[in-house]
C-alpha cells in the first residue's frame, strides 16, 4: 500500500497499525477494538483520514481498515468460492447465507439476499448502507450457533 507510511504516521498512537501478515495482503488494519478500545469519535476521525488519503475504509468490531483498491468481503467470498470450490456464486446466490458482525461486512450484506448479522452488528447498523436482513439475539459465536441451530432445525 503506497500510502501506508503516510497513513501510519498520521494516525493517533491510540490506533496502532497491525503488522503485515500472510493473511492480510489487501489492506492496512488499525486496532480499534482488539487490544485497545477507541471511542467512536476517534474511529470516525481515523476513517476520515484514511479516506482523505485516497483509500477506502471499513470498520469491523476490532479493526479500522484502509483499503487501497476495489476489494470488499462480497468480492472476496465470490472469488474464494470460485478458486477453492470452482463455484460461480452469481449463479447460485440464493443457496448461500452470509453471516457478519460489523461494518466491513456491508458489501456482503448488500450482495447476499440471505444475510445475517450476529447481535454485535447492532453497534454498526447506523453506519451500514444496507443492513443484514436478520440479526440474531446472540452475539459473536453465540449468534452464529443460534443461526446454525435454526438452519439445522429446517426452519431456515
Amino acid at each position: 500500500m503506497p500510502e501506508r507510511t503516510r497513513v501510519t504516521s498520521a494516525t493517533s498512537p491510540n490506533a496502532p497499525s497491525k503488522p503485515p501478515c500472510s493473511t492480510r495482503s489487501a489492506d492496512l488494519a488499525f486496532d480499534v477494538g482488539e487490544s485497545v478500545s477507541l471511542p467512536r469519535a476517534e474511529i470516525d476521525a481515523l476513517v476520515a483520514l484514511i479516506e482523505r488519503l485516497g483509500a477506502r475504509s471499513s470498520v469491523s468490531t476490532v479493526h479500522a481498515h484502509a483499503v487501497p483498491g476495489p476489494w470488499d468481503k462480497a468480492e472476496g467470498v465470490a472469488r474464494a468460492l470460485g478458486d477453492v470450490l470452482d463455484l460461480d456464486l452469481s449463479s447460485e446466490l440464493e443457496r448461500w447465507v452470509f453471516v457478519g458482525d460489523s461494518g466491513n461486512d456491508a458489501a456482503a450484506f448488500e450482495r447476499f439476499p440471505k444475510s445475517v448479522g450476529v447481535a454485535n452488528v447492532r453497534e454498526h447498523l447506523d453506519r451500514l448502507p444496507v443492513q443484514p436482513r436478520y440479526v440474531t439475539d446472540g452475539d459473536r459465536g453465540r449468534g452464529f450457533a443460534q443461526l446454525a441451530a435454526h438452519l439445522a432445525d429446517g426452519r431456515g
